[in-house]
């Protein structure tokens, strides 16, 4: 028995050092395959905070377990978190770690927290994998073909479980304009995935989820469950349901048939019905209604709704598909309240009997219910709404608003009360109004309020709306009266509205013209209270509904839609919006095509008046950009400082100045998310005009007061002058401009940079009774110096100084440049050098000049002496030939006769 006992002792304890052992053997290698093989699948930036390698948990196989992963993205989404998990474990037969052959039996991830986004120009972010350049090739069998077991992954799935536990993922698609946020999702999964039909168990639950599309929610924060019993074919991707239950909220449905996925397509048959016939069931899908008090809601009355959906889906098919609702003789009641809202009956068919969603039928045929006594009736019905709407739908009822809190449980703080009252009726095609053919249309009716008031937290003084009323035409809907009052301040509006048909069924482009007066208006109140959501996902996950909250939050940006095409004549008498409070405001507003465009909007405000045109778009909703040409009168330099981010940036010597501006400039920038300009995007040029102009505590000018000894310019004042800039990539660049700042005329230009560097160039004209000892000593010392030499220098009453500044604007470096002062003493040297070198250039060319008359002179004699010579030596001998010829004549004469 000892014997026995010993040996087992020997066994178990050899088990558990091998236990021990084996993992620290096998976990080096295992890291680095897991490492490399991450690597070569996706494009990111993968990191993990450790590993660790155990027997312990999934005995007899090792358990994997990374903990800390992230992956970044690289490139347009360098930064972006895709996700990250706090652990992951796999399960790996122990055989095929020692064999070198790993097989994953299960994958446990634990409280992952995804960030999924599709730009709008359809790049997502999860699209990380490496592809093979092979997989360009046209046949994807031979690929599979020439593909090396080397080239093969070294882990194989043999998995029997896949979990997730407590993740937590945003999924954001601009493309689609589809928003999720879902919290708390846990899921389990089981089943033979080597085989090739195997029972498929599926438990997943949802904590909260919120979903819309278009701009419209239809789920918020609903608590989802699916388990299914499910019989799967891998061989052919074809997954049929035998036994689940699918739960939104306390809405229960029931599926059977099919869903199979060959290559790019999803086949599917299935049928679905409520399990539940009772109506609270769906006033559980009304988020206002289930979020409030609703386990004590009474009810009572029958719900039934089945549906069924067969066909194909791809990117250019849907399955035909069809569902009926029925609510009949339904009713609820808040506990506490006197009211109930009752006689509900509903009946809703939508049927889509192929993938041409245009022969969809869409029948309301009653839905009726009274509200505290107060009957509501709509009827609708809806053919071809893809390509010519045709339309049938009456709405009518009167509402007593103060009868609401008697029936629904009000946020604390709100109340209302007055009368709405709507009967409108609608028949006919949407070619008819296209066409103009309004007498084929009927539309008639109005909507009416009458002394509305409303007050909640938000809006303690509450609004007044003493009357308003929209009629109803085939053409167009009046806007007759619109009288709202608000802080004692009234708003009114009249106008037109067309195309609103095309508008509401098919995203066509309403338009109309609109006049609004309003004695005040405050854009604050009317774009919501800012939220900034937290970018740490796992936090937000872990505050349970707090990231559904957050998330949900609209941004201060305001979108502009691109379907509307309204012209707005504006007369506000005070205007706010973030802090700058605006006076005697008119102006044209078109909003069209996602921008706002300004036409001579007039304003007063910084103490000033401002003639705005340009626009504002949203084009680009994650980049919205302004454009505006401004002409600004008299605003005050100060406020401008307080309430423009660009002047604080590329201007911080404002904040020390005091005076006004006027200027005529060209603005553009990108916005952020905060409405404000996102400064490396700004540009801007024009002429700044200021008038006198005194700066108390520039560091520039102290900095420059301290460098010249002259401490007048701590606080200095100017004349007018006139400021040419420009800014362009990230720089403010000052053009030379002339100003006389306490009598010395300067000369200014430079840079300021957009992290606050600065590089400046003064001249001055500094009077040398404003110098410091050291400057005129200098000055001095160099007069004196000429004149030692003989030379009567002197210096004026001012003098040129350049200053070059540089360093910061909170911290600038200053040097000074006297060159200039002191080439006057060296110009009186140079010129009186150069009067003596002048003096004796002239005395030698005058001698010279006498040295060469007198021997022009010396040799005219000699000439003129020579030249009396040669005269009478040919005269002599002229004499000589004259005589000879006249003695040979007579001798000739003598012998002839």
């Amino acid at each position: 028995m000892k014997k026995g006992l010993k040996i087992t002792g020997i066994i178990l304890g050899v088990l558990i050092i091998l236990m021990i052992a084996l993992p620290f053997v096998f976990k080096d290698k295992i890291v680095q395959i897991v490492k490399e093989e991450i690597n070569a699948s996706v494009n990111a930036k993968v990191d993990f905070e450790g590993f660790g390698l155990t027997l312990f948990r999934s005995f007899p196989d090792f358990s994997f377990g990374i903990q800390g992963m992230t992956v970044v993205g690289i490139d347009r989404f360098e930064g972006d978190t895709l996700t990250s998990i706090d652990n992951i474990y796999l399960s790996i037969d122990l055989g095929s770690v020692i064999s070198g052959n790993y097989k994953i039996n299960s994958i446990e991830i634990e409280h992952p927290v995804m960030n999924l986004k599709i730009l709008r120009d359809g790049i997502a972010n999860w699209d990380i994998a490496i592809t093979d350049s092979t997989a360009e090739a046209d046949n994807s069998e031979e690929i599979e073909e020439i593909v090396t077991d080397e080239e093969a992954s070294k882990f194989q799935m043999q998995l029997q479980e896949f979990v997730i536990s407590d993740a937590y993922i945003i999924y954001d698609d601009k493309v689609g304009d589809m928003y999720a946020n879902i919290a708390g999702l846990n899921l389990f999964l089981s089943g033979d995935f080597n085989e090739s039909i195997t029972d498929v168990d599926l438990e997943s639950s949802i904590d909260a989820m919120t979903y819309r599309m278009d701009g419209m929610n239809y789920l918020k924060r609903a608590k989802m469950s699916f388990d299914a019993g499910i019989i799967a074919n891998l061989d052919s991707s074809k997954y049929t349901f035998n036994k689940n239950l699918f739960k939104v909220n306390g809405l229960g449905l029931a599926f059977d048939g099919f869903v199979a996925m060959p290559g790019d397509n999803i086949v599917m048959d299935l049928k679905y019905h409520a399990l539940e016939a009772s109506f609270k069931s769906l006033l559980s899908m009304i988020p206002a209604i289930y979020m409030t008090d609703f386990d004590g809601l009474k009810t009572s009355g029958k719900f039934s709704m089945d549906g069924w959906v067969k066909g194909v889906y791809n990117e250019i098919s849907m399955p035909a598909f069809g569902v009926t609702m029925k609510v009949k003789d339904a009713m609820f009641q808040y506990p506490d309240l006197p009211q109930k809202v009752d006689q509900i009956n509903m009946l809703m068919t939508v049927v889509s009997p192929s993938s041409d969603l245009d022969q969809m039928k869409i029948d309301v045929d009653k839905f009726h219910f009274s509200m505290a006594g107060n009957p509501m009736d709509i009827m609708l019905k809806l053919r071809t709404p893809m390509s010519d709407p045709d339309i049938d739908a009456q709405f009518k009822g009167k509402f007593d608003l103060a009868s609401l809190e008697k029936v629904y449980p009000l946020d604390e703080g709100m109340a209302m009360s007055g009368t709405f009252t709507a009967d409108l009726a609608f028949k006919g095609k949407q070619s008819a109004l296209d066409k103009g053919q309004y007498s084929k249309f009927k539309a008639s009716g109005s909507l009416k309020i009458k002394n509305m008031d409303y007050k909640d937290v938000d809006l303690p003084e509450g609004i007044h709306i003493a009357k308003a009323q929209m009629d109803f035409t085939p053409r167009y809907i009046d806007l007759s009266e619109f009288n709202m009052t608000y802080n004692n301040n009234t708003l009114e509006a009249s106008g037109k509205l067309r195309n609103y048909m095309d508008y509401a069924m098919s995203d066509g482009t309403l338009k109309g013209n609109v006049s609004i007066s309003a004695d005040y208006l405050d854009f604050n109140q009317l774009m919501g209270a800012e939220e900034t959501p937290s970018t740490d996902g796992a936090t937000l996950a872990s505050e349970g509904d707090a990231p559904v909250t957050a998330v949900e939050e609209d941004l201060a940006i305001v979108e502009i839609p691109d379907n509307i095409d309204l012209t707005i004549q504006a007369v506000f008498g005070r205007m706010k919006y973030d802090d700058l409070v605006m006076k005697t405001v008119y102006g044209k507003m078109r909003i069209a095509q996602a921008r706002v465009q300004l036409q001579d909007f007039h304003m007063d405000m910084l103490k000033g008046k401002l003639v705005m045109n340009g626009h504002y778009s949203t084009l680009n909703p994650e980049k919205p950009e302004v454009a505006l040409v401004l002409d600004i009168k008299n605003f005050d330099i100060k406020k401008s400082y307080d309430a423009f981010v660009a002047i604080q940036k590329f201007a911080p010597i404002a904040n020390t100045a005091h005076g006004n501006y006027s200027a005529v400039m060209k603005y553009s920038s990108e916005l952020d998310n905060k409405m404000e300009p996102i400064l490396n995007s700004v540009n801007a040029a024009g002429l700044l005009s200021l008038s006198r102009l005194e700066i108390k505590g520039s560091k520039t000018f102290s900095e420059l007061a301290k460098e010249l000894k002259y401490d007048e310019l701590n606080n200095i004042s100017t004349k007018a002058f006139d400021i040419p800039f420009k800014i362009k990539d990230g720089k403010l660049i000052v053009k030379a401009f002339n100003v006389e700042v306490d009598d010395i005329p300067m000369t200014i230009d430079g840079v300021t940079y957009l992290n606050q560097d600065i590089d400046y160039n003064i001249d001055m004209q500094v009077p040398r009774s404003k110098l410091g000892s050291d400057a005129n000593a200098m000055i001095n010392s160099l007069v004196s110096q000429a004149n030692a030499a003989g030379v009567n220098a002197s210096v004026g009453e001012t003098i040129n100084v350049k200053a070059k500044v540089k360093g910061t604007t909170t911290s600038p470096k200053i040097s000074l440049d006297y060159k200039e002062a002191t080439s006057d003493v060296k110009d009186q040297l140079v010129k009186e050098a150069q009067k003596q070198v002048d003096d004796f250039k002239k005395q030698a060319e005058a001698e010279l000049e006498k040295q060469k008359k007198a021997l022009e002179e010396q040799a005219r004699k000699e000439y003129e002496k020579q030249k009396a010579e040669l005269e009478k030596k040919k005269k002599e001998e002229e004499e000589k030939a004259k005589k000879k010829l006249e003695d040979e004549a007579k001798k000739l004469l003598k012998d002839l006769f």
